[in-house]
């Protein structure tokens, strides 16, 4: 969610530009294609002879790069968005490799609960890296790319902590493991990984509306500025944070439902903002929505995890992640048109419209009882 840091300063980008929403809104879009363009790559690099210590190291070194440079280099939207591509290609590495990582690392009945807590950390992450954001963004927008400073902190760490070999890998795959994933060493991809890389496409088209909108959706409606944009992304990585710590809890209680549950959330969150003028409204609303997406992306990468071989996981990752970058790069240039043709006829602004299709596809997942049939197929 790096690439998320400037995402308090866009209403502020666009005023110093002269830029359209849309166009504000490929600082987020192109990190997506970027992300898209490096899940694949790692799918290919883990498969070779570089190891997993310096493809970390890349990924985070690239991030650092991305996002100081713009201190001294901002003189247009054009160099800014090349900028937010190289932050993207970073982050879609990184996201990558984490995923790689703890399926790797970990056994199946310990992965779950590990890849809620990945969604914990992460949103910890963003927490820190958007609230700062903002209140540095408060005197100029160029200030909030200061924020970067923080992932030369994290490739510090990993270049100092994080081991050249997997050295935990063969202590963690226990017998049932072994058995599940009888492996030929091909990469193949079956129908749920596929079935998962599209949910996970949706899932980031619509997310990307609160993170794309809520900067200027605060101003337009005279509820603040950028620093109370930082704090409703605040606001809703809190929720993401909070649920990332019970969707193990939530997944072993509702196993069928979570992916669907989490489609309703956002549907909830969305309605909320676009029903409401007030800020308590939009706070319950950002809530909701990081809830939303903590509780997708702890499951879809644990859903993979034991739909895929082994030899084929770094593959389906890296197709997965490219879906959800697919999804981010998208969002506007599906959902603005979408609701810029909704609105002069059923007054429906960006929120609403993005509601009502999260309800649609909840009804949907529901109906084809998608959880339910993975899970079976998982036990046979």
């Amino acid at each position: 969610m790096v690439s998320l840091a400037i995402s308090p300063s866009y209403a502020a980008i666009a005023q110093a530009f002269k830029a359209s929403n849309t166009m504000v809104q490929m600082l987020t879009s192109i990190a997506n294609l970027a992300a898209l363009i490096a899940g694949l790559m790692v799918g290919r690099l883990v498969s070779g002879s570089m190891s997993r210590k310096k493809i970390v190291v890349t990924a985070v070194a690239l991030i650092c790069i991305g996002g100081l440079l713009p201190l001294a280099i901002h003189g247009s939207m054009g160099i800014l968005i090349v900028f937010s591509a190289i932050i993207g290609f970073g982050q879609g590495m990184v996201t990558n490799m984490v995923q790689i990582l703890i399926t790797e690392e970990l056994p199946e009945k310990n992965r779950q609960s590990a890849m809620g807590q990945n969604t914990t950390f992460t949103n910890i992450g963003a927490m820190v890296l958007i609230t700062l954001g903002g209140v540095l963004a408060a005197k100029s927008w160029i200030n909030n790319y200061w924020v970067f400073l923080i992932p030369v902190l994290v490739l510090i760490i990993v270049m100092i902590c994080l081991p050249s070999q997997n050295i935990y890998a063969n202590q963690a795959k226990d017998d049932a493991d072994v058995d599940a994933n009888v492996d030929n060493g091909k990469i193949e991809l079956n129908k749920y990984s596929w079935a998962i890389t599209f949910l996970g496409f949706l899932s980031m088209l619509l997310y990307n509306v609160f993170s794309n909108n809520i900067s200027m959706f605060v101003v337009s409606h005279k509820l603040g500025g950028s620093a109370q944009a930082g704090i409703l992304s605040m606001i809703g990585l809190l929720g993401g944070l909070l649920a990332g710590l019970i969707v193990g809890k939530l997944a072993k209680i509702l196993p069928k439902y979570t992916i669907s549950i989490s489609f309703l959330l956002m549907a909830l969150s969305y309605l909320i903002i676009g029903w409401s003028n007030s800020m308590s409204l939009v706070i319950v609303g950002s809530f909701l929505s990081g809830a939303a997406l903590s509780v997708c992306m702890a499951q879809y990468p644990f859903l993979i995890s034991i739909s895929i071989k082994p030899s084929s996981l770094g593959m389906a990752f890296g197709v997965y992640n490219g879906g959800l970058a697919i999804g981010g790069f998208l969002s506007p240039l599906i959902i603005n048109p979408l609701t810029n043709a909704l609105q002069n006829t059923l007054h429906m602004n960006i929120f609403l419209v993005s509601g009502v299709l999260s309800v649609i596809i909840t009804v949907l997942i529901v109906l084809v009882q998608f959880q339910a049939r993975l899970l079976k197929q998982n036990l046979a």
